[in-house]
Protein backbone atom coordinates (compact mmCIF):
# COMPACT_ATOMS: atom_id res chain seq x y z
CA UNK A 1 0.00 0.00 0.00
CA UNK A 2 2.81 2.56 0.70
CA UNK A 3 3.28 2.61 -3.71
CA UNK A 4 -0.10 3.98 -3.79
CA UNK A 5 0.71 7.49 -2.68
CA UNK A 6 4.12 7.86 -4.80
CA UNK A 7 2.22 7.26 -7.72
CA UNK A 8 -0.35 9.61 -7.53
CA UNK A 9 1.73 12.25 -6.42
CA UNK A 10 3.50 12.07 -9.79
CA UNK A 11 0.77 11.84 -11.83
CA UNK A 12 -0.69 15.24 -10.19
CA UNK A 13 2.79 16.47 -10.50
CA UNK A 14 2.95 15.92 -14.03
CA UNK A 15 -0.37 17.33 -14.28
CA UNK A 16 0.30 20.72 -12.90
CA UNK A 17 3.77 20.90 -14.88
CA UNK A 18 3.52 22.59 -18.57
CA UNK A 19 5.74 20.72 -20.91
CA UNK A 20 8.86 21.68 -21.74
CA UNK A 21 9.74 22.99 -25.57
CA UNK A 22 11.68 19.44 -25.82
CA UNK A 23 8.47 17.36 -25.23
CA UNK A 24 6.17 19.21 -27.32
CA UNK A 25 8.42 18.37 -30.53
CA UNK A 26 7.94 15.06 -29.81
CA UNK A 27 4.02 15.39 -29.96
CA UNK A 28 2.57 14.34 -32.97
CA UNK A 29 -1.30 15.56 -32.51
CA UNK A 30 -2.44 18.32 -29.48
CA UNK A 31 -2.91 16.97 -26.34
CA UNK A 32 -0.81 13.53 -26.61
CA UNK A 33 2.55 12.73 -26.56
CA UNK A 34 5.06 9.70 -27.99
CA UNK A 35 3.83 7.15 -25.49
CA UNK A 36 0.26 7.34 -26.67
CA UNK A 37 1.17 7.67 -30.52
CA UNK A 38 3.07 4.64 -29.82
CA UNK A 39 0.09 2.45 -28.50
CA UNK A 40 -2.17 4.11 -30.98
CA UNK A 41 0.13 2.55 -33.34
CA UNK A 42 0.32 -0.57 -31.94
CA UNK A 43 -3.37 -0.90 -31.87
CA UNK A 44 -3.95 0.26 -35.44
CA UNK A 45 -1.21 -2.65 -36.79
CA UNK A 46 -3.43 -5.38 -35.13
CA UNK A 47 -6.48 -4.25 -36.54
CA UNK A 48 -5.12 -4.09 -40.12
CA UNK A 49 -3.52 -7.76 -39.62
CA UNK A 50 -6.38 -8.85 -38.08
CA UNK A 51 -8.53 -7.40 -41.28
CA UNK A 52 -5.70 -9.26 -43.55
CA UNK A 53 -5.68 -12.50 -41.84
CA UNK A 54 -9.81 -12.55 -41.67
CA UNK A 55 -11.31 -9.98 -43.99
CA UNK A 56 -12.77 -8.32 -40.97
CA UNK A 57 -12.08 -7.27 -37.45
CA UNK A 58 -13.66 -10.34 -35.93
CA UNK A 59 -10.28 -12.15 -34.17
CA UNK A 60 -11.57 -15.53 -36.27
CA UNK A 61 -8.75 -17.69 -38.00
CA UNK A 62 -9.35 -17.33 -41.69
CA UNK A 63 -12.04 -19.57 -43.01
CA UNK A 64 -13.50 -19.94 -46.65
CA UNK A 65 -16.83 -20.98 -48.29
CA UNK A 66 -17.29 -24.78 -48.96
CA UNK A 67 -20.91 -24.39 -50.74
CA UNK A 68 -20.19 -28.04 -52.68
CA UNK A 69 -19.11 -30.00 -49.75
CA UNK A 70 -15.47 -31.21 -50.91
CA UNK A 71 -13.39 -29.98 -48.27
CA UNK A 72 -11.80 -26.96 -50.68
CA UNK A 73 -13.23 -23.71 -49.81
CA UNK A 74 -13.64 -20.89 -52.41
CA UNK A 75 -10.79 -18.39 -51.87
CA UNK A 76 -13.19 -15.24 -53.21
CA UNK A 77 -15.40 -16.30 -49.99
CA UNK A 78 -14.00 -15.14 -47.18
CA UNK A 79 -15.62 -16.11 -43.70
CA UNK A 80 -17.39 -12.47 -42.55
CA UNK A 81 -17.14 -12.88 -38.90
CA UNK A 82 -16.99 -16.34 -36.60
CA UNK A 83 -21.10 -16.54 -36.39
CA UNK A 84 -21.78 -16.74 -40.10
CA UNK A 85 -23.51 -19.56 -41.11
CA UNK A 86 -22.72 -21.91 -43.29
CA UNK A 87 -20.11 -24.28 -44.12
CA UNK A 88 -16.70 -22.56 -44.06
CA UNK A 89 -13.29 -24.21 -44.41
CA UNK A 90 -9.26 -23.61 -44.08
CA UNK A 91 -8.92 -24.71 -47.35
CA UNK A 92 -8.87 -21.67 -50.44
CA UNK A 93 -7.81 -23.54 -53.60
CA UNK A 94 -11.27 -24.78 -54.81
CA UNK A 95 -11.50 -23.33 -58.28
CA UNK A 96 -15.07 -24.09 -58.43
CA UNK A 97 -16.89 -24.25 -55.63
CA UNK A 98 -20.29 -25.05 -57.49
CA UNK A 99 -19.32 -28.40 -58.45
CA UNK A 100 -18.27 -31.47 -55.71
CA UNK A 101 -16.16 -32.54 -58.85
CA UNK A 102 -14.21 -29.70 -58.87
CA UNK A 103 -11.45 -29.73 -56.83
CA UNK A 104 -7.36 -30.26 -56.44
CA UNK A 105 -7.81 -33.59 -55.74
CA UNK A 106 -10.63 -34.24 -58.03
CA UNK A 107 -9.46 -36.73 -61.80
CA UNK A 108 -9.77 -34.70 -64.77
CA UNK A 109 -12.72 -35.86 -67.03
CA UNK A 110 -13.93 -35.07 -70.00
CA UNK A 111 -16.44 -32.13 -69.62
CA UNK A 112 -15.16 -28.96 -70.15
CA UNK A 113 -14.25 -27.70 -66.61
CA UNK A 114 -10.92 -27.78 -65.14
CA UNK A 115 -12.03 -30.57 -62.45
CA UNK A 116 -8.24 -30.91 -60.44
CA UNK A 117 -8.05 -27.15 -60.73
CA UNK A 118 -4.75 -27.65 -62.80
CA UNK A 119 -5.02 -25.53 -66.40
CA UNK A 120 -1.85 -27.70 -67.23
CA UNK A 121 -3.33 -31.28 -66.98
CA UNK A 122 -6.10 -30.89 -69.98
CA UNK A 123 -8.31 -33.35 -70.75
CA UNK A 124 -7.81 -33.83 -74.52
CA UNK A 125 -7.77 -37.60 -75.55
CA UNK A 126 -10.47 -38.55 -72.55
CA UNK A 127 -13.71 -40.56 -72.61
CA UNK A 128 -15.94 -39.99 -69.75
CA UNK A 129 -19.71 -41.74 -69.58
CA UNK A 130 -21.57 -39.73 -66.87
CA UNK A 131 -24.22 -42.49 -66.38
CA UNK A 132 -28.02 -41.84 -65.22
CA UNK A 133 -27.21 -42.23 -61.42
CA UNK A 134 -24.82 -39.68 -61.65
CA UNK A 135 -21.73 -41.28 -61.66
CA UNK A 136 -18.66 -41.29 -63.86
CA UNK A 137 -17.14 -44.06 -65.78
CA UNK A 138 -13.56 -43.25 -67.37
CA UNK A 139 -13.67 -45.22 -70.90
CA UNK A 140 -10.72 -43.67 -72.08
CA UNK A 141 -8.51 -46.90 -72.48
CA UNK A 142 -11.97 -49.17 -73.99
CA UNK A 143 -12.47 -46.65 -76.73
CA UNK A 144 -8.55 -46.35 -77.79
CA UNK A 145 -7.95 -48.56 -80.86
CA UNK A 146 -5.19 -48.14 -83.55
CA UNK A 147 -5.66 -46.65 -87.16
CA UNK A 148 -6.00 -50.45 -88.77
CA UNK A 149 -8.32 -51.81 -86.24
CA UNK A 150 -10.69 -49.42 -84.45
CA UNK A 151 -11.70 -49.93 -81.17
CA UNK A 152 -15.86 -51.35 -80.88
CA UNK A 153 -17.62 -49.94 -77.84
CA UNK A 154 -21.72 -50.30 -77.25
CA UNK A 155 -23.26 -47.16 -75.52
CA UNK A 156 -25.59 -47.43 -73.10
CA UNK A 157 -27.87 -44.75 -71.29
CA UNK A 158 -26.67 -42.17 -70.54
CA UNK A 159 -24.13 -39.51 -71.52
CA UNK A 160 -20.88 -40.28 -73.34
CA UNK A 161 -18.28 -37.04 -73.77
CA UNK A 162 -15.88 -36.81 -76.11
CA UNK A 163 -12.61 -34.92 -76.20
CA UNK A 164 -10.86 -33.61 -78.43
CA UNK A 165 -8.17 -35.72 -80.29
CA UNK A 166 -8.02 -38.48 -82.94
CA UNK A 167 -10.65 -41.81 -81.66
CA UNK A 168 -10.08 -44.78 -83.74
CA UNK A 169 -13.50 -46.05 -82.77
CA UNK A 170 -16.75 -47.65 -84.10
CA UNK A 171 -19.86 -47.20 -82.04
CA UNK A 172 -23.37 -49.00 -81.68
CA UNK A 173 -25.75 -48.03 -79.33
CA UNK A 174 -29.59 -49.04 -78.98
CA UNK A 175 -31.18 -47.22 -75.88
CA UNK A 176 -31.33 -43.65 -74.98
CA UNK A 177 -27.56 -42.16 -74.76
CA UNK A 178 -25.88 -38.78 -76.33
CA UNK A 179 -22.60 -38.54 -77.47
CA UNK A 180 -21.10 -34.84 -76.85
CA UNK A 181 -17.84 -33.91 -78.58
CA UNK A 182 -15.55 -31.19 -76.51
CA UNK A 183 -12.86 -29.43 -78.69
CA UNK A 184 -13.91 -31.40 -82.20
CA UNK A 185 -12.68 -34.63 -82.12
CA UNK A 186 -13.01 -36.91 -84.84
CA UNK A 187 -14.46 -40.72 -84.90
CA UNK A 188 -12.35 -42.61 -87.26
CA UNK A 189 -13.96 -45.90 -88.33
CA UNK A 190 -10.10 -47.07 -90.39
CA UNK A 191 -12.96 -48.04 -92.89
CA UNK A 192 -13.48 -51.27 -90.72
CA UNK A 193 -17.12 -50.85 -91.14
CA UNK A 194 -20.08 -48.44 -90.37
CA UNK A 195 -18.71 -45.74 -87.48
CA UNK A 196 -22.12 -45.31 -86.21
CA UNK A 197 -24.68 -47.66 -85.65
CA UNK A 198 -28.15 -47.03 -84.26
CA UNK A 199 -30.52 -49.87 -83.86
CA UNK A 200 -33.22 -48.90 -81.91
CA UNK A 201 -33.74 -45.99 -79.26
CA UNK A 202 -32.71 -42.44 -79.25
CA UNK A 203 -29.24 -41.13 -79.69
CA UNK A 204 -28.31 -37.12 -79.52
CA UNK A 205 -24.79 -36.58 -81.35
CA UNK A 206 -23.62 -32.96 -80.93
CA UNK A 207 -19.61 -31.25 -81.62
CA UNK A 208 -17.42 -33.80 -83.74
CA UNK A 209 -16.29 -35.29 -87.03
CA UNK A 210 -17.67 -38.89 -88.60
CA UNK A 211 -15.22 -40.34 -91.05
CA UNK A 212 -13.61 -42.89 -92.83
CA UNK A 213 -16.38 -45.43 -92.38
CA UNK A 214 -17.04 -48.33 -95.01
CA UNK A 215 -20.78 -49.40 -94.75
CA UNK A 216 -21.63 -52.56 -93.38
CA UNK A 217 -25.49 -52.22 -92.72
CA UNK A 218 -27.72 -54.84 -94.65
CA UNK A 219 -31.14 -53.59 -94.57
CA UNK A 220 -33.83 -56.03 -96.34
CA UNK A 221 -34.76 -55.50 -99.72
CA UNK A 222 -31.41 -53.16 -100.18
CA UNK A 223 -29.30 -53.42 -103.32
CA UNK A 224 -25.90 -53.30 -101.26
CA UNK A 225 -24.35 -52.53 -98.02
CA UNK A 226 -25.35 -49.34 -96.34
CA UNK A 227 -24.04 -46.30 -93.83
CA UNK A 228 -20.73 -45.61 -94.09
CA UNK A 229 -20.42 -42.89 -91.40
CA UNK A 230 -24.11 -43.19 -89.38
CA UNK A 231 -26.76 -45.87 -89.99
CA UNK A 232 -30.12 -46.22 -88.16
CA UNK A 233 -33.16 -48.28 -88.31
CA UNK A 234 -36.05 -49.54 -86.62
CA UNK A 235 -37.66 -47.45 -84.56
CA UNK A 236 -34.39 -45.06 -83.69
CA UNK A 237 -34.36 -41.44 -83.80
CA UNK A 238 -31.24 -39.80 -84.43
CA UNK A 239 -30.22 -35.86 -83.46
CA UNK A 240 -27.49 -34.84 -85.31
CA UNK A 241 -26.25 -31.14 -83.63
CA UNK A 242 -23.51 -29.05 -85.40
CA UNK A 243 -21.80 -32.57 -86.08
CA UNK A 244 -19.83 -33.02 -90.15
CA UNK A 245 -20.32 -36.76 -91.53
CA UNK A 246 -17.20 -36.42 -94.12
CA UNK A 247 -14.83 -39.12 -96.78
CA UNK A 248 -17.08 -42.27 -95.68
CA UNK A 249 -18.08 -45.04 -98.22
CA UNK A 250 -20.89 -47.10 -99.00
CA UNK A 251 -23.11 -49.03 -101.87
CA UNK A 252 -25.95 -47.09 -100.21
CA UNK A 253 -25.73 -43.79 -98.19
CA UNK A 254 -21.98 -42.95 -97.94
CA UNK A 255 -22.24 -40.83 -95.31
CA UNK A 256 -25.82 -41.75 -93.57
CA UNK A 257 -28.14 -44.49 -94.80
CA UNK A 258 -31.57 -44.29 -93.07
CA UNK A 259 -34.09 -47.41 -92.83
CA UNK A 260 -37.43 -46.32 -90.60
CA UNK A 261 -35.65 -44.21 -88.56
CA UNK A 262 -35.75 -40.76 -88.10
CA UNK A 263 -32.87 -38.23 -88.62
CA UNK A 264 -32.94 -34.51 -86.98
CA UNK A 265 -30.14 -32.59 -88.13
CA UNK A 266 -29.34 -29.04 -87.44
CA UNK A 267 -26.28 -27.43 -88.84
CA UNK A 268 -25.02 -30.92 -89.96
CA UNK A 269 -22.29 -31.17 -92.73
CA UNK A 270 -22.11 -33.90 -94.90
CA UNK A 271 -19.15 -33.66 -97.19
CA UNK A 272 -16.84 -35.50 -99.64
CA UNK A 273 -18.91 -38.99 -99.29
CA UNK A 274 -19.20 -40.98 -102.03
CA UNK A 275 -21.40 -44.19 -102.79
CA UNK A 276 -23.20 -45.75 -105.62
CA UNK A 277 -26.57 -44.18 -104.28
CA UNK A 278 -26.87 -41.35 -102.06
CA UNK A 279 -23.27 -39.65 -101.94
CA UNK A 280 -24.17 -37.99 -98.73
CA UNK A 281 -27.14 -39.43 -97.65
CA UNK A 282 -29.96 -42.13 -98.88
CA UNK A 283 -32.97 -42.69 -97.59
CA UNK A 284 -34.85 -46.57 -98.01
CA UNK A 285 -37.68 -45.93 -95.39
CA UNK A 286 -38.28 -42.93 -92.89
CA UNK A 287 -38.13 -39.54 -92.42
CA UNK A 288 -35.25 -36.56 -92.32
CA UNK A 289 -35.61 -33.01 -91.09
CA UNK A 290 -32.27 -30.98 -91.55
CA UNK A 291 -32.35 -26.95 -90.41
CA UNK A 292 -29.15 -25.21 -91.71
CA UNK A 293 -26.10 -27.03 -92.61
CA UNK A 294 -24.19 -28.29 -95.70
CA UNK A 295 -24.27 -30.91 -98.25
CA UNK A 296 -21.37 -30.90 -100.42
CA UNK A 297 -19.06 -32.41 -102.39
CA UNK A 298 -20.84 -36.01 -102.23
CA UNK A 299 -21.12 -37.74 -105.52
CA UNK A 300 -22.59 -41.04 -106.44
CA UNK A 301 -22.06 -43.41 -109.42
CA UNK A 302 -25.59 -43.60 -110.12
CA UNK A 303 -27.65 -41.90 -108.55
CA UNK A 304 -28.39 -38.40 -105.86
CA UNK A 305 -25.10 -37.53 -105.42
CA UNK A 306 -26.03 -35.44 -102.17
CA UNK A 307 -29.13 -36.88 -101.46
CA UNK A 308 -31.58 -39.64 -102.23
CA UNK A 309 -34.52 -40.93 -101.16
CA UNK A 310 -36.31 -44.45 -102.27
CA UNK A 311 -39.94 -44.66 -101.60
CA UNK A 312 -39.81 -47.95 -102.68
CA UNK A 313 -40.71 -49.81 -99.83
CA UNK A 314 -43.06 -46.73 -98.23
CA UNK A 315 -43.07 -43.28 -97.83
CA UNK A 316 -40.29 -41.36 -97.17
CA UNK A 317 -39.95 -37.89 -96.03
CA UNK A 318 -37.05 -35.29 -96.11
CA UNK A 319 -37.57 -31.85 -95.12
CA UNK A 320 -34.92 -28.96 -95.48
CA UNK A 321 -34.77 -25.82 -94.23
CA UNK A 322 -32.20 -23.18 -95.03
CA UNK A 323 -29.79 -26.14 -96.53
CA UNK A 324 -27.07 -25.82 -98.57
CA UNK A 325 -26.88 -28.45 -101.09
CA UNK A 326 -24.09 -27.22 -103.11
CA UNK A 327 -21.11 -29.32 -105.80
CA UNK A 328 -22.37 -32.56 -105.53
CA UNK A 329 -22.47 -35.03 -108.44
CA UNK A 330 -23.88 -38.30 -109.92
CA UNK A 331 -25.27 -39.74 -113.09
CA UNK A 332 -28.82 -38.94 -111.70
CA UNK A 333 -29.75 -36.34 -109.68
CA UNK A 334 -26.63 -34.35 -108.96
CA UNK A 335 -27.95 -32.81 -105.91
CA UNK A 336 -31.42 -35.17 -105.32
CA UNK A 337 -32.61 -38.17 -106.61
CA UNK A 338 -36.46 -39.02 -105.45
CA UNK A 339 -37.70 -42.36 -106.40
CA UNK A 340 -41.43 -43.89 -106.59
CA UNK A 341 -43.44 -42.81 -103.05
CA UNK A 342 -40.65 -40.07 -101.60
CA UNK A 343 -41.71 -36.76 -100.60
CA UNK A 344 -39.59 -33.80 -100.16
CA UNK A 345 -39.59 -30.28 -99.09
CA UNK A 346 -36.85 -27.46 -99.70
CA UNK A 347 -37.47 -23.99 -97.95
CA UNK A 348 -35.28 -21.12 -97.99
CA UNK A 349 -35.35 -17.44 -97.35
CA UNK A 350 -33.93 -14.05 -99.46
CA UNK A 351 -31.68 -14.08 -96.03
CA UNK A 352 -30.16 -17.78 -96.54
CA UNK A 353 -28.50 -19.46 -99.67
CA UNK A 354 -30.97 -22.86 -98.99
CA UNK A 355 -31.42 -24.81 -102.10
CA UNK A 356 -29.48 -26.57 -104.93
CA UNK A 357 -26.57 -24.96 -106.39
CA UNK A 358 -23.66 -26.16 -108.62
CA UNK A 359 -24.57 -29.64 -108.95
CA UNK A 360 -23.75 -31.77 -111.74
CA UNK A 361 -25.30 -35.07 -113.57
CA UNK A 362 -23.80 -36.71 -116.40
CA UNK A 363 -27.34 -37.70 -117.42
CA UNK A 364 -30.20 -35.79 -115.72
CA UNK A 365 -31.14 -33.68 -113.17
CA UNK A 366 -28.44 -31.41 -112.18
CA UNK A 367 -30.37 -29.76 -109.12
CA UNK A 368 -33.04 -33.09 -108.88
CA UNK A 369 -34.02 -35.83 -111.06
CA UNK A 370 -37.45 -37.24 -109.93
CA UNK A 371 -39.25 -40.70 -111.51
CA UNK A 372 -42.30 -41.91 -109.96
CA UNK A 373 -42.64 -45.31 -111.83
CA UNK A 374 -46.15 -47.33 -109.94
CA UNK A 375 -46.03 -43.65 -107.08
CA UNK A 376 -45.72 -40.15 -107.44
CA UNK A 377 -42.70 -38.57 -106.22
CA UNK A 378 -43.64 -34.96 -104.80
CA UNK A 379 -40.76 -31.93 -104.30
CA UNK A 380 -41.81 -28.91 -103.07
CA UNK A 381 -39.91 -25.51 -103.31
CA UNK A 382 -40.76 -22.33 -101.07
CA UNK A 383 -37.97 -19.91 -101.50
CA UNK A 384 -35.61 -22.56 -102.33
CA UNK A 385 -32.41 -21.36 -104.35
CA UNK A 386 -31.61 -22.77 -107.75
CA UNK A 387 -28.75 -20.91 -108.47
CA UNK A 388 -28.19 -18.77 -111.51
CA UNK A 389 -25.28 -17.93 -113.73
CA UNK A 390 -22.22 -19.88 -112.67
CA UNK A 391 -24.14 -21.03 -109.40
CA UNK A 392 -26.97 -22.69 -111.57
CA UNK A 393 -27.00 -26.65 -111.44
CA UNK A 394 -26.14 -28.25 -114.90
CA UNK A 395 -28.15 -29.92 -116.66
CA UNK A 396 -30.49 -28.38 -115.66
CA UNK A 397 -32.23 -27.62 -111.97
CA UNK A 398 -35.31 -30.51 -111.46
CA UNK A 399 -36.36 -33.25 -114.14
CA UNK A 400 -39.24 -34.80 -114.34
CA UNK A 401 -41.25 -37.55 -116.22
CA UNK A 402 -42.53 -34.53 -117.79
CA UNK A 403 -39.43 -32.97 -118.30
CA UNK A 404 -36.87 -30.49 -117.37
CA UNK A 405 -36.85 -27.12 -115.78
CA UNK A 406 -35.10 -24.10 -114.35
CA UNK A 407 -35.25 -22.29 -111.84
CA UNK A 408 -33.72 -19.05 -109.89
CA UNK A 409 -33.27 -18.06 -106.73
CA UNK A 410 -35.97 -17.69 -103.68
CA UNK A 411 -38.46 -20.23 -106.48
CA UNK A 412 -41.95 -21.79 -105.65
CA UNK A 413 -42.78 -24.31 -107.31
CA UNK A 414 -44.38 -27.72 -106.97
CA UNK A 415 -42.89 -31.03 -108.90
CA UNK A 416 -44.32 -34.23 -109.36
CA UNK A 417 -44.02 -36.73 -112.01
CA UNK A 418 -46.44 -35.05 -114.73
CA UNK A 419 -44.17 -32.09 -113.97
CA UNK A 420 -43.43 -28.97 -112.25
CA UNK A 421 -46.11 -26.02 -111.86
Amino acid sequence: MGSWPTVSLLLGLAACTAPSTKESATDTGAGRDSATDTVADTVADTVADTVADTGADTGCPARYADLDGDGYGDPAQLQPDCAAPGAWVEDATDCLDSDAGVNPAAAEVCDGLDNDCAPATGEDGLLTWFQPDGSRVDLTADATGSPGAPALLALGEGSYHLCAGTWHLRLGSTGAASLIGYGDPVLDGGAAGTVVRVEGGALSVSGLTIRNGEGDMVPPGSPGLSGGGLACDGAAVVDLSDVTITGNHAEIGGGIAVDGCTIIGTELRLEENAARYGGGMYMLRGEAALTGGRISGNTATLAGGGLGLEGAYEQVLLLLNAVEVVGNGAVLGGGLVLFEDARATCTGSPADSGGFRRNTAESDGGGVYMTGGDFDPMLTAAGCDFGEGEEDNDPGDVVTNGGGYSFGDDADAQCSNAGCI
